[in-house]
Formats: structure tokens, sequence, C-alpha cells
């Protein structure tokens, strides 16, 4: 499910008509999180009996924010099934997903071609000018051929959904420029790999290389030498390979065929088996040849830097690499095919070091083996897979009655929140019951034992918990577990809300959801409330 992104959707004392020529665009600017966006949800209405398709499309700006150039992605909705004004509504129009990317100003452009002086669309828009601070409302009389701004009126509510944008960059790695990426030995955690271990990347060749020449992967081999992942031309019979030395000076190398291309993106693997000295390479999810038997028997370590995209000074790698990943265990066929084509959240068992290349060199797991970068490499956008994470979250919930005094309770298995919970026994953290705010500044009656006793709504009186944080934004299954004790009047009902970014425990935004079922959302923060109606 898609997650709230940009939005002003409160405040409306306006509105302004959309038909036949005259068009609208509303602005916005896209946080420090790249997002897709699935879908917008403008409060419209109809004015008349207008019939057909209300066109609603994403534009980028020129130099003065106005929109310009084509739809980035557009979708429609039918005009004839809005209420009638003064009666409106938040209507949601699909788009084809698209990619918005971080810190840049977009614009969300409506227009209706059937409109005509008495049948047109009702935009809700405010008075207040400046009213949303990242964008600016506009207008045009001639089909968005020009625009101006729209003099009197703040900005026109809506909101953006989309979902967080997985995998949208790689490095592009340059041999003539001698680029690539590093730690140092005295700075890295766990890639010393002196045990089983599993190497693998996403490449993409700009060139091959030839005679006596290669690229290297992955290694950790100066004057030292530990590991080295590579790929040799050797005169015309080109080799994957793996080099393993016990003791930082000579090296055994085991090899299997492989004849690449350029301009195609290849998932390769390779997994060393200490105790046997045998290395099993693969590509694109499938074993290339047999396991290969041959290599020492244990990893030296040695104080030279983990690397990226060359050894020794030499051989650099020429093209793309994407999702790299150093484990600390042998992994086997099905474990790199399930994993090979979706982004990993960096908390796997095993894993010592894990690189996305969206934009940065950070490393995603706790070891924080962040890497450096030389002679300034850049980053693509050309990527070998889009999509979700490995993992996601589920809870257990418990029957409840309903009650004015309610506990309330989020048990992810894996660990999380658990809010009023007398016995917490999943490893969550237990959270105070007098954290909870009213909502309006002030904190919750609490029945009891302030940690688990029993959160007393009255009428119309609502319990919000703090704003949780899980590290990182990903797609998760939320349950949100009731447990309600006493008899006094009315119904509490639950509500959720969360967002890829830090939002305060009394914030009128992100918008709140009743939660009724199981949901799923690309959420890094969350919070709860209970509402006694």
């Amino acid at each position: 499910m898609s997650s709230l992104y940009e939005n002003y959707n409160s405040g409306n004392d306006d509105n302004t008509g959309i038909g036949n020529t005259s068009w609208r665009a509303q602005t916005f600017l896209v946080g420090g999180t790249e997002h897709t966006v699935t879908s917008i949800k403008l409060y419209i209405s109809k004015i008349g009996s207008p019939t057909g398709d209300f066109l609603v499309s994403v534009r980028a700006v020129d130099g003065s924010n106005k929109p310009t150039g084509s739809n980035l992605t557009s979708g429609t909705t039918d005009v004839s099934t809005l209420p009638t004004s003064p009666t409106q509504e938040w209507r949601e129009v699909s788009l084809t997903e698209y990619t918005l990317e971080a810190n840049t100003t977009y614009a969300v452009v409506l227009n209706f071609p059937n409109g005509d002086g008495s049948n047109y669309v009702y935009w809700a828009v405010t008075n207040d000018p400046g009213g949303y601070a990242d964008g600016k409302l506009w207008f045009s009389t001639d089909s968005g051929s020009s625009w101006s701004d729209l003099a009197g009126d703040g900005d026109g509510l809506f909101e953006v959904w989309g979902n967080v944008a997985l995998n949208f960059a790689s490095i592009n790695l340059e041999k003539d420029s001698s680029q690539y990426a590093y730690i140092t030995d005295v700075n890295q955690t766990g890639l010393d790999l002196n045990s089983d271990f599993t190497l693998e990347c996403w490449i993409k060749f700009e060139s091959l290389p030839t005679g006596t020449d290669g690229y290297a992967f992955i290694s950790k081999w100066e004057s030292n030498k530990c590991y080295s992942f590579d790929y040799y031309a050797n005169s015309g019979s080109p080799l994957l390979r793996l080099s393993v030395s016990d003791n930082g000076a000579t090296a055994p190398t085991v090899s299997v065929s492989w004849s690449p291309v350029v301009d195609t993106w290849y998932h390769i693997a390779v997994a060393y088996d200490k105790s046997a000295g045998e290395a099993t390479f693969y590509v694109d999810g499938t074993q290339q040849g047999t396991t290969q038997s041959g290599l020492d028997i244990s990893v030296f370590v040695g104080d030279v830097p983990f690397i990226i995209g060359q050894v020794e000074t030499i051989w650099f790698f020429d093209g793309l690499i994407d999702e790299a990943r150093a484990w600390g265990i042998k992994r086997t066929l099905t474990e790199i095919n399930d994993n090979k084509d979706v982004e990993l959240i960096g908390t796997e068992l095993h894993l010592k070091g894990y690189w996305q290349f969206n934009n940065d060199y950070l490393d995603q797991t706790s070891n924080n083996n962040d890497l450096t970068a030389v002679n300034s490499p850049v980053f693509f956008s050309d990527v070998p897979f889009t999509g979700g994470t490995t993992t996601s979250s589920s809870t257990s919930s418990s029957t409840t009655t309903t009650s004015s005094s309610t506990t309330t309770t989020l048990d992810p298995q894996e660990g999380g929140l658990a809010f009023g919970e007398q016995n917490p026994t999943e490893g969550e953290t237990e959270i105070a019951w007098n954290t909870f705010s009213d909502g309006v500044g002030g904190l919750v009656d609490v029945e009891g034992n302030p940690l688990w006793g029993k959160m007393k709504l009255n009428f119309n009186e609502q319990g919000r918990s703090n704003v949780y944080s899980y590290g990182n934004s990903m797609l998760r299954t939320y349950i949100v577990t009731r447990n309600r004790y006493g008899t006094g009047q009315g119904t509490a009902t639950s509500y959720i809300r969360g967002s890829t970014t830090k939002f305060n425990q009394d914030d009128v935004l992100p918008v709140w959801e009743i939660y009724l079922v199981p949901i799923e959302k690309n959420w890094k923060f969350i919070q709860v409330r209970e509402v006694n109606t």
C-alpha cells in the first residue's frame, strides 16, 4: 500500500473552476527522500452536469517553477461520479507509478477538456498565499501553453501518495579514471571474512578487458593478500575467479569459464567453503561450472583496505556496480536466488557489509562499513531491478471487547513496540501509558501501573502514543491488537498513522487512518491512538 508524502490538505476556504482551456496546477517540493508517485488525491466537486474524464498529471517545472514539458505520469477520473458542490470529497486518481527525485519541485497539472461555463470541476483552494510553503498555485487559459500566478488564492488542496523508491541508482566506475571505493582496515568491521563467506554484486560492463588484463569486483588484497573476486581476460578464454590466501603472501586461485558481453546486467556471486577449500560460482542465479577445489582452508587477516572496483591499484573495473554484499557464511543457490532481485534491510543474519549505491556509499548493516570514493565516480539511474525489500514484520492479535477504557498493543513478532501490555513476551519495548498524549498538549489518565495499567478515555477523548522509529523505511505489515477492559459507555476506535519522515506526537499530519484490518505500509515512523466515540 502507498504512503502519504507531499500534501496540503486543510484550510480550504475557496474554490477554483477547471474546464475546457482553463487549467490549474499546484507545484510541490519533494523532500530529502526519493519516492514514487502512485496517485494524487484532490478535494474536488462538480458544478452542473459535466461528463467525461478529468485529467491529472505530474510535470516538471521550469526556472520560474511553472509547469513545463509533457506529462511524466498521468491518470483520469470520471467527473460524473463527483459530488455536486457544495459537497466535496477527496478523490484519488491513480497514476502510472513514477519516481520523483529528492529535493526536486514538480507540478500537479489538472484539466477537464469537456468543461464549459456551466459544467466544470470545482477544486478546493485557500485564500492564504504562502499557506503551503513548498509550492504555488498556477492557472492557464490556453490549455497549459502558458502559466500565470493565480492572484488572491493560496494553494490547492492535494495529497501525493506513493512508495519508497527502491534501488534507484548504481555506481559508475571508469577504468581510465582509476575510480573505485574503499574502506581502510582500521575502520572496517566484519570484512576480514576469515571463515566461510559469500561475495555478490550486480555488474554491467562498459568494456571488457583483453589479453592478460582483468577487472576486480570485490577485494581485500594489496601488500597483504586476503581474498579477491575478479574477472580475468586470459588471452581470449575469460575466467570468473576467486583467490584466497592463508599467509598474506601467496594464494591459490580457482576459476570457471565465463564470457559476458557489454551493456548487460549480470548478478555474480561466489561462495567459499573454508573447511573444504572450495568455491562455487554463480551468474544470474545459476551455478557456473562445477564447485572448484584447491583453495587455502583459512583466510589471512591482513591490514589492507576492503575495495570495490579494483585490486592492487590495477585491474580497475569499467562499468556499473550495484547491490554489493559481503556475507560471513556460505550462501546456498536458493538463498542467492531468493534475494538477488530485491534490496535487503541490512539486518540479515551473517550480512557483514551491504552497499546499495543509492546515491551514497553507506553500508546498510550495523557494521557501518561506509566506503570512500576515489577519483569522483558518479551515480547512474541505470539499475538491474527495482522493487521491494525482503522482509516484512508480521504481528499477532487477540480478541477485543468494547469499552471506554482501553489498552492498545502493537506487537511485531520480531520485536517492536508494546503499548500498555502487562506481560510483554515478544521482545517488545515496554512503553509507559503516562507518555500517551491527549492530542492537545496534555497526558491521558492512567489507572493503575503507569507502564501497563489502563488508559482511561472519557467520551470524545483520545490517547495517542509517542512517535516511534523502526530505523528504516520498509514494507511492513502492521496489526494493532486491542485489549479493552471496563464497562464504560462509548466505542473506542483505533487509528494508526506513519511516515518515512519524522513527525511529532501532536502534529496534525500525517493523516490518521481508522484501523480495521492489518495494513502494509512503507513507514519508518509510526504512531497509534484510541478515540472514545
